[in-house]
């Protein structure tokens, strides 16, 4: 897995959710962990600056959050790189 790449994930809720990975492969590989950003179910969003819209589906950056590499259970397909840059650049504002 590697920045960018959209996955099933079991985040230990009612139903496996879609993520945006964000951190990258040497990270995994020591941490055991991976940064992701989950998919909004349900409901409506604000047009906000950290929300991502990819195929339909919204994604909260302010969500972010570290999982195990064994909670990604299958890649569904890739962010476009606009889209993961604006993802990038919203991390950096919420934590500046």
């Amino acid at each position: 897995m590697d920045q960018g790449q959209i996955w099933l994930a079991d985040l230990r809720e009612e139903e496996r959710r879609r993520v945006v990975v964000m951190s990258a492969e040497p990270f995994h590989r020591l941490a055991d962990r991976v940064w992701v950003v989950p998919e909004l179910v349900g409901g409506e969003h604000d047009d906000l600056p950290w929300r991502l819209v990819i195929d339909d589906r919204v994604y909260a950056v302010d969500h972010l959050r570290s999982v195990p590499v064994s909670s990604l259970l299958e890649q569904v397909g890739t962010a476009p790189v606009p889209e993961l840059a604006r993802a990038r650049r919203a991390v950096l504002a919420i934590t500046a």
